[in-house]
């Protein structure tokens, strides 16, 4: 694949041997070649072209895409890189391009490990795609599941004011406010505030039981 694509402004379509590749796959500015999975390949898995002349061999074979030994409706083709990359988060980029179709591929990120400097979880995308026109036909994205941030910090201590032994009678007095939790905000401006704690001896007599409350998350955690 990244022989099919390194020319200078790879264009006509890419046909793609069914099968498992490793590959991350990056189509850059004013590249127009589109490309199409699923091809069934009796010879050694490979990358052709349609320009009717030209293929990109992965193996020793050669097969024009027109000769006859490729057809559609084989297995899949799934680029799912091995090991995860820090500096290389996604599986498909494309930038800049326009007029582009993608069919029958699936890219699969890898799960992300570690954070970076500011204690931010590491991402993992399954595609990219900026300032770009492009058609998925038939296409899988699957990203991995992002890292866990660093904690945040602690919410504040509840205030509360006792001033006489707890009495079994009705407790219908309004108790003080009690703090919420920290609020945390990531480097993406996604935001976390902890919620507040239990209390059950605020205000004055008679008392008030007053539950905890559950934290938020902008945007809330997946489930």
């Amino acid at each position: 694949m990244g022989r099919a694509l390194g020319a200078p402004n790879p264009a006509g379509r890419i046909y793609l041997c069914g099968g498992a590749y490793s590959e991350r796959v990056a189509l850059a500015p004013d590249a127009t070649a589109s490309l199409y999975g699923g091809f069934s390949c009796p010879e050694a898995p490979e990358v052709a072209l349609d320009d009717g002349a030209s293929s990109a061999p992965r193996g020793d074979a050669s097969p024009d895409a027109s000769a006859g030994s490729w057809a559609p409706g084989g297995p899949p083709t799934i680029f799912a890189p091995a090991t995860y990359d820090p500096n290389t988060t996604w599986v498909l980029s494309v930038v800049g391009v326009a007029g582009v179709t993608i069919q029958n591929v699936q890219f699969v990120a890898p799960t992300p490990s570690g954070w970076d400097a500011q204690g931010n979880g590491h991402s993992s995308f399954a595609a990219v795609v900026l300032s770009s026109g492009v058609q998925f036909v038939g296409v899988t994205l699957q990203a991995g599941r992002g890292v866990d941030g660093s904690p945040g910090p602690g919410g504040e201590a509840a205030r509360t004011t006792r001033t006489s032994p707890r009495p079994p009678a009705r407790r219908t007095s309004q108790p003080n406010p009690i703090a919420l939790g920290a609020a945390q905000t990531c480097a993406n401006q996604d935001s976390s505030t902890g919620g507040s704690g239990a209390d059950n001896m605020s205000g004055a007599a008679p008392y008030i039981d007053v539950a905890a409350t559950a934290g938020t998350a902008v945007p809330l955690p997946p489930r």
